[in-house]
């Protein structure tokens, strides 16, 4: 069929659908990914809030403030 038909891709069959092994796989996956991401923001979010309170307190009580 490939060898006297130029366009013998045009009776190809269609693809097969995905396993549900495979889609399991890639769920399981993603689940992965999105816990691993979650947990290195939780990890890092008292350093983020104290680096922002210590922004925010030197900006609004800069070097020239007067403390009260």
């Amino acid at each position: 069929m490939h060898d006297d038909n130029p366009l013998w891709y045009d009776y190809a069959e269609p693809d097969e659908a995905d396993s549900a092994v495979m889609l399991a796989l890639a769920v399981l996956v993603g689940l992965l990914l999105a816990a691993a991401t979650a947990t290195v923001w939780v990890y890092w979010l008292p350093d983020r809030l104290y680096h922002w309170l210590v922004d925010e307190t030197t900006r609004r009580n800069g070097p020239g403030a007067r403390r009260g």
